[in-house]
C-alpha cells in the first residue's frame, strides 16, 4: 500500500515538473515567434513606406514633364508601384493576422505558465509544512520509559509571580521667578 502511495506521489511530482517545463518552453517559443512576426511586419511597413515615397517622387516628375512619351513611362511606373504597394499591404495584413493569433496563443500560454508556477510554489510550501510537521512530531514522541517522568515534570508547581514595587511619586518642580525689567 505504501509503495503505491509513494509511486503515485512520485508520478504527481513528475507531472508537476513536466507541466512547468512544458509551459515555459511553449511560452518561450511563442515569444520568439511573436518577435519574428513583429520584425517581418516592421520590414513590410518600411517597404510600403519606401514604395509610397517612390510613387510621390514619380508624381512630382510627372507634373514637371511635358513630353507625352516620358509622361506615359512615368504613369506606367506609378501603376507598377501601386500594384507592388497593394501586394505589400496584403502581405502586412497577413502578417498582422498571424501576429494576432500568436499573441492570443501567447496570452493563453502565459496564463498556463502562471498557473503552473503558482501550483509549483503552493506544492513546495505544502511539502515544507509537511516536513516541518513530521520533524516536530518526531521530537514530541518521548521514549516509552520516559512517558510518566515527562508527565510528572509538566505538572510541577509554578513559582508565584514577583511582586511589583510601587512607583515613587515625583516631587513637584519649583517654578523659577520671572526676571523683572528695569
Amino acid at each position: 500500500m505504501t509503495k503505491e502511495l509513494s509511486a503515485s506521489e512520485k508520478a504527481f511530482k513528475q507531472a508537476k515538473t513536466q507541466f512547468v517545463n512544458l509551459s515555459q518552453r511553449i511560452t518561450k517559443a511563442l515569444t520568439r515567434e511573436r518577435n519574428r512576426f513583429a520584425r517581418q511586419l516592421k520590414k513590410a511597413n518600411a517597404r510600403s513606406k519606401k514604395i509610397r515615397a517612390q510613387i510621390d517622387t514619380k508624381r512630382g516628375r510627372l507634373t514637371k514633364t511635358a513630353g507625352g512619351k516620358a509622361a506615359a513611362t512615368i504613369k506606367a511606373q506609378i501603376k507598377e508601384l501601386r500594384q507592388v504597394l497593394a501586394e505589400a499591404r496584403d502581405k502586412t495584413r497577413g502578417i498582422r493576422s498571424e501576429l494576432a493569433a500568436v499573441r492570443a496563443d501567447l496570452a493563453s500560454a502565459g496564463d498556463h505558465l502562471s498557473r503552473a508556477l503558482h501550483v509549483d510554489k503552493a506544492m513546495a510550501a505544502l511539502e515544507k509544512q509537511w516536513a516541518r510537521a513530521a520533524r516536530s512530531k518526531a521530537k514530541k514522541k518521548p521514549a516509552a520509559g520516559k512517558k510518566a517522568a515527562a508527565k510528572k515534570k509538566a505538572v510541577a508547581k509554578k513559582k508565584p509571580a514577583a511582586k511589583k514595587r510601587p512607583v515613587a511619586k515625583k516631587r513637584p518642580v519649583a517654578k523659577k521667578k520671572a526676571a523683572v525689567k528695569k
